[in-house]
């Protein structure tokens, strides 16, 4: 969890971890918008792109793209 613990200690966790999920939740009145990203899965170039999903009876991930 980001900002949870000292900054030493994140940074010790994100250079040994294999893979880091990075998860945004943005409320806007009565909606709120989920964004996943993978920044770091080892041996691989990361991404900077953000995944919208909504949790319901399960995960369900928005395949469409945002056009802006």
């Amino acid at each position: 969890l980001k900002g949870v613990h000292d900054q030493k200690v994140e940074n010790l966790l994100l250079n040994i971890s294999d893979a880091v999920f990075d998860i945004e939740i943005e409320k806007k009145g009565d909606k709120i918008s989920n964004k996943l990203s993978i920044p770091k899965i080892r041996g691989t170039i990361p991404s900077t792109d953000f995944i919208k999903f909504k949790i319901a009876e399960g995960v369900i991930i928005d395949t469409s793209k945002d056009i802006a």
